[in-house]
């Protein structure tokens, strides 16, 4: 068997149509199989399709009155938290709203304390580093008329509000409404930035709160040494990778203005002037507007800078090995070429790196067909960074601008702005989506009786695994009303057989190796998950891509021992084989170490990646389990088993994961426990699992193709059908 990646255009296998038949066990019957879909985020255009919903309200909400939904964060594919505004008794107070297992529900969130009573508060940011906690960040009025900053926490089902501290150079608090910003890295640690007015008339310093060990504490933002005393620092972007690094950006007065990027490192936040482009003017009045940070080591800023034409352009800085640099990202060719009274007016306002190597950034420019703003996007790809104009809306009119954008991964991206009918007031939103290779324009989807005129533009997207939320406000005709769009991944799954047949259920089928020549039978699968394309993988390492890109593999290579598995890594694209011995082969994906070499009570059955941390495991045929930049949270190795292991899975949602045993029993670490085939009879042994992303259930596949559900959708399975070769796994997405 070869190594190459050209993807193979011969199904192994047939397409059938059943009744599905279900058992109380919450299993499917062995037997059942079901009808081929088409994938379910793709239209019959091509164009992904998008869900919309009203936001709910706590039923004690006035039901004729206005909402809003301001600020979302999904924790994990179906588990998702918008915040918002509604009404009762004519007073305006917070809610969130709460997506679990496919439905939405409303609570009501406390206000902080002492809040006027006539005041409007509301969200600017919510984050959520896990399923159970979130942080949400926004704005209210006090009792004396001080706009002030405060903070809910979601833990354990309920909502606690408290006011945020300002520094002790606060004299007469204000805080400015325009650039609250909010990072969560993980459980119990936050970051908030935003701005304080001080006595000097229009003079505002940003304010850099913490939370940690349980409680807030605050800063003024520090300015690069030997800045003046109104350097007046005025952050924009904000995003932490860990407890301990972070970095935000903005711009400061030194005297005119410059950029701004500010650090923590530790326990310590430090500042410095951002570097400017070559051909920055005398005075470049840079801004910064999006950060990401995707490693220890790098972040990526976005903005704009004056050049030396005094035109705006697109600026871009990257942080590698402590230090930063400048870079100039032309706008589109269509742009407006500078000179006499045209300007380009290129700005980024926001920028997603899934990885260190891949970053999507997003704004706005003025083109020269109709000399009004329009959509961009910015791509990092190979070293490279170029822009191209965004895909709009049809019809549309020229105008319009992309605001935020989240990616999953490499290839899986959501940017969201909007789009206006008369060149002035925005009235339609915008949503760009990156599937399976292309940019499409999407108008938002509308819950029944939605009106797009006076729609405001979409707030920040929150992708996960492939799965976004985006919120926004529509019209009613009467008010205005929260309003919630998901776009979900392919919700299916795939089986593979020893001779490369592949069999589809309600994911798309791109070809197999079934009937087709093998030097060695196949041992595995994975699938990539923005598209539904994936690898088949044979026991000498061969590797087969189907349209999915082709990294290399251990076919022809030679080997200690035979590769048993493969996991697809969402961060970088790439993929890992694993061997029998615990030996780790990655392609286009960081190598973490493995038990190859390593003394093993029994061999290495599976691998499973870990998307929270970029590392993954390895499970042995004794429940012996083994983390590489992945917490272990314990294993069954040591203990007695029934039949061996044969397989494992991770739940992003708890960052726990799942052993499977060949007589179908199901052993869960920091996950929740849903059922298994454990102690049922079984027409042949279980193979291998997979979970499912959106409602949190798994699957467990047999040999003969039985596809037993839990907490799952049965979509179809091979169970009772004539095989040429016995199934040997399976992969959701």
């Amino acid at each position: 068997m070869g190594t190459g990646g050209s993807s193979a255009s011969r199904s192994g296998s047939g397409r059938w149509l059943k009744d599905i038949v279900t058992i109380g066990l919450g299993c499917a019957l062995v037997g059942a199989v079901a009808l081929f879909l088409p994938p379910s985020a793709v239209g019959a255009a091509g164009v992904p399709t998008w869900t919309g919903v009203t936001a709910p309200i706590p039923s004690s909400g006035d039901p004729t009155s206005s909402s809003s939904s301001d600020a979302n964060a999904c924790a994990a594919p179906g588990s998702c938290v918008s915040v918002g505004e509604y009404h009762q008794g004519g007073r305006s107070l917070l809610d969130a709203d709460v997506l679990s297992n496919g439905q939405w529900s409303s609570m009501p969130v406390p206000l902080p304390p002492g809040s006027q009573a006539t005041g409007e508060p509301y969200f600017r940011s919510v984050k959520c580093p896990s399923a159970t906690w979130c942080t949400a960040f926004g704005f209210f009025t006090d009792t004396a008329g001080h706009g002030l900053p405060f903070a809910s926490i979601l833990s354990e089902g309920t909502w606690v509000t408290t006011q945020l501290p300002l520094p002790a150079s606060a004299p007469d608090p204000e805080v400015e409404t325009t650039n609250l910003g909010l990072s969560c890295p993980a459980v119990g640690f936050c970051v908030v930035i935003g701005s304080f007015a001080l006595p000097t008339p229009s003079h505002f310093w940003t304010f850099i709160d913490t939370l940690s060990s349980g409680s807030w504490t605050t800063m003024p933002a520090p300015v690069p040494p030997g800045s003046p005393a109104d350097a007046s620092p005025d952050l924009q972007g904000l995003a932490c990778f860990s407890t301990t690094i972070c970095t935000a950006a903005g711009s400061y007065r030194s005297p005119g203005l410059a950029g701004l990027l500010d650090s923590l490192s530790g326990t310590t936040w430090s500042a410095v002037k951002a570097p400017e482009p070559n051909d920055a003017a005398t005075n470049p009045n840079p801004g910064f507007f999006g950060v990401s940070c995707p490693s220890a080591a790098g972040c990526v800023a976005v903005g704009n800078y004056n050049a030396s034409d005094t035109f705006s352009q697109n600026v871009v800085e990257t942080q590698s090995g402590g230090a930063w640099t400048a870079a100039n990202v032309p706008a589109p060719a269509d742009a407006m070429k500078p000179g006499g009274s045209k300007n380009p007016d290129a700005n980024l306002n926001d920028v997603s790196c899934p990885t260190v190597q891949s970053c999507v950034a997003v704004g706005t420019y003025v083109n020269t067909s109709a000399a009004l703003y329009s959509p961009e996007i910015a791509v990092l790809s190979g070293g490279t960074w170029t822009v191209a104009p965004a895909p709009g809306l049809a019809p549309t009119d020229n105008a319009g601008f992309l605001n935020y954008v989240s990616c999953s991964w490499p290839g899986s991206c959501v940017a969201t702005g909007g789009v206006s009918s008369d060149g002035g007031i925005t009235n339609r939103v915008l949503i760009d989506t990156l599937t399976n290779g292309s940019w499409s324009g999407n108008d938002a989807a509308f819950p029944p009786g939605g009106e797009p005129l006076g729609l405001s533009f979409a707030n920040q997207p929150s992708c996960i695994s492939g799965m976004c939320l985006v919120g926004a406000s529509y019209s009613t005709g009467s008010n205005f009303l929260g309003m919630l769009d998901t776009f979900s991944n392919l919700t299916g799954y795939q089986e593979v057989a020893s001779d490369g047949g592949l069999f589809a259920f309600n994911t798309p089928f791109y070809g197999s190796m079934g009937g087709q020549s093998l030097n060695q039978p196949m041992v595995g699968m994975a699938a990539v998950p923005d598209s539904g394309a994936y690898y088949e993988v044979a026991r000498d390492g061969g590797l087969f891509a189907f349209n999915a890109p082709f990294y290399g593999s251990m076919g022809g290579h030679p080997l200690n021992k035979p590769i048993v598995g493969i996991a697809f890594d969402t961060l970088t694209g790439g993929y890992y084989e694993v061997a029998s011995d615990g030996g780790i082969f990655a392609f286009n994906a960081p190598f973490y170490g493995s038990m190859g070499g390593q003394s093993l009570n029994k061999p290495i059955v599976g691998i499973a990646f870990d998307g929270a941390t970029g590392g993954y495991y390895e499970v042995a045929s004794d429940g012996g389990l083994f983390a590489f930049n992945a917490p272990f949270q314990g294993s069954m190795g040591g203990h007695p088993l029934n039949m061996p292991i044969v397989g494992m899975t991770v739940n992003p949602a708890t960052g726990g994961y799942y052993e499977v045993a060949s007589d179908g029993g199901l052993f869960a670490f920091n996950a929740p426990f849903q059922g298994s085939m454990g102690g049922h009879p079984l027409n042949k042994p279980i193979v291998g699992m997979a979970f499912e992303t959106f409602t949190g259930g798994y699957y467990e596949a047999a040999s003969d193709g039985g596809i037993f559900a839990f907490n799952a959708p049965f979509q179809g399975s091979m169970g009772g059908h004539p095989l040429n070769k016995p199934v040997v796994g399976m992969t959701s997405g």
